[in-house]
């Protein structure tokens, strides 16, 4: 894990060989990157990608401040690999399915299609931020945390998912880390909002 410039006490993962992302499939890497924000705030896109022995390398680049990152996954993930196609598909069949019922206040329906596309592709923080919402809104806190925390290991610099973690800390009555997420989730929507205005 790399400790994130500005944001200390944040890690973020597979920007190093020794801390690689298991991928399924390249369509799944390009998803990972475009999840992933800049210290500036902006968001990442991929750039240019190759293999280095048996680590796909992918770079990301900030829409923001044009700075350049470097994401390691295992294995290879052939691009026309039908097998990688087949399985990102049923990874975006659920997940699409799960936003869809999040749309319809269906929570339920939602919670499945979501643990579904966790299950398929593990690795993808905003699904585990659906399920520490859902949870959340249930007021099943454990299930929040572990969620939350798994979301806070793949997507650190999401403000939205600080936010959450502040309401969860809050509800549970850890007043420090709730401040202290209120905190970060503050300071990385302004940054996104200076990030705005730079492009």
């Amino acid at each position: 894990m790399k400790v994130l410039g500005e944001y200390p006490m944040m890690q973020q993962r597979g920007l190093n060989r020794r801390d690689p992302i298991p991928a399924n499939s390249r369509l799944f890497q390009e998803l990972f990157i475009q999840t992933q924000r800049c210290p500036c705030g902006g968001q990442m896109r991929l750039a240019a990608g190759h293999m280095c022995r048996e680590l796909d390398v992918q770079s990301g680049l900030c829409s923001a401040c044009s700075a350049q990152r470097r994401y390691f996954f295992t294995g290879s993930a052939t691009p026309s690999s039908p097998s990688a196609s087949k399985a990102f598909l049923a990874f975006e069949t659920a997940l699409d399915a799960g936003l869809n019922a999040v749309e319809m206040e269906e929570w339920e329906v939602a919670e499945r299609h979501f643990e579904e596309a966790v299950s398929l592709e593990l690795w993808f923080g905003p699904a585990h931020l659906q399920l520490g919402l859902i949870a959340l809104a249930r007021q099943d806190w454990e299930a929040a945390r572990c969620a939350l925390e798994k979301a806070a290991g793949l997507i650190p610099l999401e403000p939205g998912l600080h936010d959450a973690l502040c309401r969860l800390w809050t509800a549970l009555g850890n007043d420090e880390k709730a401040a202290r997420h209120g905190w970060l989730s503050l300071q990385l929507d302004s940054s996104l909002d200076d990030a705005d205005t730079r492009r």
